[in-house]
């Protein structure tokens, strides 16, 4: 009896998988593979069923390759649809091909094991709250520290901008590839046999085993990250969405854009010296090709949330992360974001460091003078470290000369860059700094002592609006300044007080402002500026 039904199930397994043609559309998915071989193996197997089921056409050993008069060995791209998710599957197929189909001999009498790796376990009501709990944790886990998702072409340079953030903003950089690689080879835990048997048999890894991996290292590194750069996640909507609900909202998607000739020739360059058998330009055509296949629909669903950011990588990389830092202002002030402080700041540590504030004409830069030769301080002001930087023609006077010809504002990380790379470079010689020009805003001051060192005092030169127009004026008549004239004066002067006035009032709610009377004579108006220097010391 035992036998009969056994014959009678194989019987029905056999007429099953005819009826549905499941060995043909293996055959022509592993011919597809093997033509086209694609860097991302699996999101080709998923496309291309996708393709085979939403076009209802005929199966044949050759359906997933490209056809004549068609792309020219190119599979064809999916169908164009307003609906976000367009490239994600329905959820049953999706879950079906999340794990590798198992092709065992079908059983005559013996009930078969289940498979460590592929199985999972049923997803009880208090499994489904565990889950939800630990997402809501997570979530709280990673308040005010950024989210950004990384995305480019293979040769975008995607990975020297990801260093540069890490150096600048303190940012974690999990990478899904190396996080599937970092646990093949973890051989003695349950985990890592799990995914080296996987990769070893050729199996898929599924995006719930690769969101696994990105929890555990974000729960690893929450606490002393600043941020997070995923980078090589998402690759498909779907993704995007499981990540957002599982761990936390995206804050933004930076997509390094260059020309596919430009990534052509850079791997191929690589290519001279990499030994990698992949660097080679018919493999890199193919490569970039199912790259923006998958990329497109990521773009989109992002973009339309406004959460995209799109920056030319076709340049230097030090032209590309000025770009990348004036993209991050916001959102690094809004999350809050905390800089660790350099090794080689620790030389401004018994330095004092004075804010000089001063209307155009107040006289400030005479006091500066006088300051730097009675006490020793070195005296930097932000206009002219511009314009040095400008002249010296170096890579980054090349980057702010080619900001001001567009007229773009030089991102304010960008000037503190040169303030602090100045301090640093004269500390030895120097027993204090006067900072000139700057800070002009609120913002501008907590940034400078977030990412340089707290300011001891601030010292006003304060002038009325009357003498600091008569002195501009007796100086036009000499200067040859075409903004040396009354209106535009009148207009320097309101957006100075509007300014400034800020800045005062926060440093002096802090007891660190000190006011001089500028209508005096140069050296009584310096009298007042060593009695409030004196009280430094």
């Amino acid at each position: 009896m035992n036998q009969m039904n056994t014959n009678a199930n194989t019987e029905l397994a056999k007429d099953y998988i005819a009826k549905r043609k499941i060995p043909q559309l293996f055959e022509a998915l592993i011919t597809g593979l093997m033509v086209h071989k694609p860097e991302d193996h699996v999101d080709f197997i998923i496309e291309s069923l996708t393709r085979y089921k939403d076009g209802n056409q005929q199966l044949k050993w050759d359906s997933f390759i490209g056809r004549k008069g068609g792309m020219n060995n190119v599979l064809l791209p999916l169908k164009k649809t307003t609906n976000t998710n367009a490239t994600s599957l329905p959820s049953s197929l999706h879950t079906d091909l999340a794990r590798p189909p198992k092709l065992d001999a079908i059983p005559s009498g013996k009930r078969d094991e289940p498979s460590k790796i592929e199985d999972q376990p049923q997803r009880t009501t208090n499994h489904v709250e565990h889950v939800k709990n630990q997402a809501t944790d997570m979530k709280e886990l990673l308040k005010g520290k950024p989210i950004i998702f990384v995305g480019g072409g293979p040769g975008s340079g995607k990975g020297t901008q990801c260093e540069k953030m890490i150096e600048r903003y303190g940012f974690t950089h999990l990478s899904a590839g190396d996080l599937i690689r970092a646990a093949c080879q973890d051989s003695v835990t349950e985990k890592g046999r799990y995914f080296n048997d996987a990769m070893t048999q050729g199996k898929l890894i599924s995006t719930e085993d690769i969101l696994g991996l990105l929890k555990d290292a974000i729960h690893e590194k929450a606490n002393e990250a600043s941020g997070f750069l995923i980078d090589g996640f998402p690759r498909r909507v779907d993704q995007g969405v499981q990540f957002e609900k599982e761990v936390a909202p995206c804050d933004v998607l930076i997509y390094f854009d260059v020309p596919d000739e430009i990534m052509i020739e850079r791997l191929t360059k690589r290519g001279e010296t990499s030994g990698r058998i992949d660097d080679n330009q018919e493999t890199i055509a193919k490569r970039l090709v199912t790259f923006h296949e998958q990329t497109t629909p990521i773009l989109g669903y992002y973009g339309k949330q406004g959460k995209l950011i799109t920056i030319d990588a076709n340049r230097k990389p030090d032209e590309v992360f000025v770009d990348v830092t004036h993209a991050l202002v916001d959102l690094v002030d809004q999350k809050q974001v905390v800089l660790e402080p350099k090794p080689a700041l620790d030389k401004l540590k018994n330095k004092k460091i004075i804010f000089v504030v001063g209307g155009p004409g107040s006289g400030k830069g005479t006091q500066c003078e006088r300051i730097v030769q009675q006490y020793g301080f070195t005296h930097l002001s932000t206009g002219d470290l511009l314009r040095e930087a400008v002249q010296s023609k170096s890579e980054r006077g090349e980057q702010l000369n080619a900001l001001m010809k567009e007229g773009k504002l030089v991102p304010m990380e960008v000037v503190l860059e040169l303030l602090r790379d100045n301090m640093i470079a004269k500390a030895d010689g120097s027993k204090g700094f006067l900072i000139d020009g700057y800070p002009r805003e609120v913002p501008q001051a907590k940034k400078f002592e977030e990412m340089i060192a707290v300011c001891n005092l601030v010292l006003y030169v304060k002038a009325s609006d009357a003498t600091m127009t008569k002195r501009l004026l007796h100086r036009g008549q000499t200067s040859g300044r075409v903004d040396d004239n009354e209106e535009t004066i009148k207009n320097r002067l309101k957006t100075f007080h509007d300014q400034t006035f800020p800045v005062l009032d926060l440093y002096e709610k802090q007891g660190k402002l000190a006011e001089v009377n500028s209508e005096l004579a140069p050296d009584d108006v310096f009298i007042e500026v060593r009695g409030a220097l004196d009280k430094l010391a």
